[in-house]
């Protein structure tokens, strides 16, 4: 097996997934921040940005390619929102989400 040197910095933005759900389903999103460090404050709820509820994924990929975990793959992180797909309604149940330190399209 390979070390992937993750670095393990958990959340409380979690819970049990639902109905015995596992995870079927890879969701990649992008974070909207100039900085690794600004997402993590996020995802540890230490933002200053009211407007911005609890949310995590289970990891994030820096622009240097390190990976953070804040949630156990077991566990449902608050990634994807309201979500429907192909029948289920609960995507943080049945997915691993992933966020890629990125800008996006807001700047």
């Amino acid at each position: 097996m390979v070390d992937l040197g993750i670095n393990y910095t958990p959340t409380q933005n979690f819970d049990d997934r639902r109905l015995g759900a596992g995870a079927s389903y890879i969701i990649i999103h992008y974070t909207g921040t100039q900085t690794a460090q600004e997402a993590s404050e996020v995802y540890l709820n230490h933002s200053r940005d009211e407007g911005v509820g609890r949310i995590s994924p289970h990891y994030m990929i820096d622009q240097q390619g390190n990976i953070t975990q804040f949630v156990d793959e077991d566990k449902r992180a608050w990634h994807a929102g309201v979500s429907y797909w192909q029948g289920i309604e609960d995507m943080n149940s049945h997915s691993i989400g992933i966020e890629l330190v990125n800008l996006g399209h807001n700047d």
